[in-house]
């Protein structure tokens, strides 16, 4: 109920800043099922004029049966669908440049069998809709419109980061509603400033259902990392989520000492309770960016690692992991 109440609101604010554009537009409200140019499906009472506000409420259907023609309006004519906008007999809508159509989830653009693609909405001239197909919300009209940009992405209601697992941090979110969607990506950072990108998924592109994601950051770095959620539309836009702070604690069960630490060209990594013939050492710094990697065969005692001074300086990550590439030991080193 509680997101049902939200969306009802979003809706209203994206209405009353449409209405707000033009002072002295009449918003017209269909009162019932009806026909375009039937002054009494309207509310307040009139057939639509140049630029008038129009809201097709979600239990309405109205028909368009004849050429409707706003195209020489001097001001923009916006079209607000939330119920079904049927269009007959190679009837055309055009509407003066500057003005646009939402179809919100739930709402409609048809037209009855035949005619094929006579039907048609004519923005500033250019045809944005025929009836080869059925225009489903969520869809703004032109795609261009400055109001679409802000209608037509996704509808992020919820955005969690967690640890999980030994070594594991999972991000979940949730969409209300997408469209126009191309897919999303998972930055993160350890000072909240610089930012990399560590993950991408594929959106759903158009959907009007709660829709739920999940990625992993399969490589977190120890202490606090802040994550972000972008969202990529597929006209180059992006947008991000709030930002979510968590404390990483990698876990390990063998443990590890590393001397001298800080350490300047080299240092010796003594690894204990290490039963394995194979190891791996990997130094990462805190974005995460892999350095080196150096591998043995051997179990638990001494190995000497040089040339650190080469691939990076400052706080590093020194990790160790097995032939099946579980992590086993983790410790911070300082390369100097």
């Amino acid at each position: 109920m509680k997101r049902i109440k939200f969306i009802k609101l979003w809706l209203l604010t994206v209405l009353i800043f449409s209405v707000s554009l033009n002072a002295n537009a009449v918003t017209r409200i269909s009162a019932h099922s009806g026909n375009w140019n039937d002054a009494g499906t309207w509310n307040p009472t009139g057939i639509p004029a140049c630029g008038d506000s129009v809201v097709i409420l979600a239990v309405h259907t109205i028909n368009i049966s004849n050429q409707q023609n706003y195209e020489t309006c001097a001001t923009p004519f916006r079209l607000i669908v939330y119920g079904r906008l049927l269009f007959f007999n190679g009837s055309k809508l055009s509407l003066s440049c500057g003005s646009y159509v939402i179809v919100y989830p739930g709402g409609v653009i048809d037209h009855d069998q035949g005619f094929s693609s006579s039907n048609l909405i004519n923005i500033c001239n250019i045809v944005e809709w025929n009836s080869n197909s059925t225009l489903n919300g969520l869809a703004c009209l032109p795609g261009t419109h400055p109001i679409c940009s802000q209608v037509l992405a996704a509808e992020l209601i919820d955005f969690s980061v967690q640890q999980t697992g030994m070594n594991k941090v999972s991000l979940k979110w949730e969409t209300a509603s997408e469209s126009f969607t191309d897919y999303f990506s998972i930055q993160r950072s350890v000072d909240g400033f610089d930012w990399m990108e560590i993950s991408q998924q594929d959106a759903a592109g158009f959907s009007s259902a709660l829709l739920e994601y999940e990625a992993f950051d399969d490589n977190p770095a120890e202490g606090i990392s802040y994550y972000r959620l972008c969202i990529h539309d597929q006209d180059g836009k992006i947008n991000f989520s709030d930002v979510k702070m968590i404390n990483i604690n990698l876990q390990s069960g063998n443990e590890i000492v590393i001397a001298p630490n800080p350490a300047n060209e080299s240092f010796s990594a003594i690894i204990k309770s290490y039963t394995e013939e194979y190891i791996r050492f990997e130094l990462y710094d805190l974005s995460g960016r892999l350095l080196m990697t150096e591998e043995f065969n051997g179990n638990s005692g001494s190995y000497f690692i040089s040339g650190i001074n080469e691939k990076a300086s400052g706080i590093t990550m020194l990790k160790v992991f097995d032939k099946e590439n579980n992590l086993r030991a983790a410790s911070l080193l300082v390369i100097e």
